[in-house]
């Protein structure tokens, strides 16, 4: 059994979802709107189910945009319609205003805790088949 990259498939949800830059990382250089997104932590229930926990920040150019980029983020997380097969149940905490420090660009961020099924791995073939 596998799980899945939970960060990619975060980062890859949004993107496909929002049409905008998405990363592990702040990217350089910044665009003016973008999400972050990052694990932090979560608990392995058992050998086929996860319970990460994935940091969602929302940037942007004012504090409004930053609040509705957050707020359509979680929503989307909290009604997936299958677009994340192994993700089930999915928590969300409420998004709170926390801007950058050295920028004082505004950020909102809210935290995930799905629950992830895991895959089956399949075996590597023999060496030399």
């Amino acid at each position: 059994m596998r799980f899945s990259d939970v960060e990619a498939d975060a980062i890859g949800f949004l993107v496909a979802r929002f049409e905008l830059p998405a990363s592990l990382r702040v990217p350089s250089p910044r665009p003016p709107e973008f999400y972050r997104v990052y694990g932090t932590g979560g608990d392995t229930i058992n050998r086929v189910l996860d319970a990460p926990q994935i940091t969602v920040d929302a940037w942007a150019e004012d504090d409004e945009r930053a609040r509705r980029m957050a707020d359509d983020a979680r929503m989307a997380f909290l009604d997936r319609r299958g677009e994340l097969p192994l993700w089930r149940r999915v928590e969300a905490s409420s998004p709170y205003f926390i801007p950058d420090p050295e920028t004082e660009t505004p950020v909102y961020r809210f935290t995930l805790r799905p629950r992830v099924r895991a895959t089956r791995s399949t075996p590597p073939a023999p060496a030399g088949a």
